[in-house]
């Protein structure tokens, strides 16, 4: 609001000098979180955890495969009059 009372290229000035500052203060944040991050051995805790997904992950869609592959098979047979009544 302030800078609205000015003439415009000191505005224009305004503007980008505090787009500047709140960059600069974003990533003052950042490289505090990188070295937090380093220092708690975070990532490296991610890493398990992402690893222990994907084997989870990697087994469920392989069941999953197993009953889509086994049901259109017997789809097939049922398509074909070859699957019997249960």
């Amino acid at each position: 609001m302030q800078l609205s009372q000015k003439p415009l290229y000191l505005m224009v000035l305004g503007v980008l000098l505090n787009s500047l500052i709140v960059f600069v203060l974003c990533l003052a944040a950042d490289l505090v979180r990188i070295q937090l991050f380093r220092l708690l051995h975070i990532n490296k805790f991610l890493d398990l955890i992402s690893d222990w997904l994907s084997k989870y992950m990697n087994l469920f869609c392989e069941k999953v495969k197993k009953c889509s592959d086994g049901n259109s098979v017997n789809n097939k047979k049922l398509s074909q009059g070859k699957l019997k009544d249960r």
